[in-house]
């Protein structure tokens, strides 16, 4: 079974992802932080992550470099997700020399969000 990392300081978002994910036959574990995320990473193997851009403490990109400069995470597809559409584009390329597979704007969808998750697996 694929097993998906949902990482995001908004407790309602990762219950809306985490319930999409695991009626699409999923699992899901959630965490509220980057920090959360790292540590969860240590622990448990995972075959993607949803990490959310905009974070207290830990931006998203923060956790993205730190994932692949890891050689035990560094080959998790990750899709990156955020409210902050205006410039959405211009901070993924200012931060693009670590590989983000896909990026979502909120408000997601079910049918873009699965989509999302389809294509980051197959890669």
């Amino acid at each position: 079974m694929v097993k998906i990392l949902v990482v995001d300081d908004e407790k309602d978002i990762r219950l809306l992802l985490k319930t999409i994910l695991e009626l699409d036959g999923y699992k899901v574990v959630t965490v509220a932080s980057g920090r959360q995320c790292l540590n969860k990473l240590k622990k448990e193997n995972f075959d993607l992550i949803l990490l959310d851009i905009m974070m207290p403490k830990m931006s998203g990109f923060e956790v993205q470099e730190k994932i692949k400069s890891d050689p035990e995470t560094k080959d998790i597809p990750v899709i990156m997700i955020s409210a902050r559409s205006d410039n959405l584009a211009k901070a993924i390329a200012k931060h693009g020399k670590y590989h983000v597979d896909d990026y979502l704007e909120k408000p997601i969808s079910k049918n873009e969000l699965l989509r999302a998750v389809r294509r980051a697996l197959l890669k």
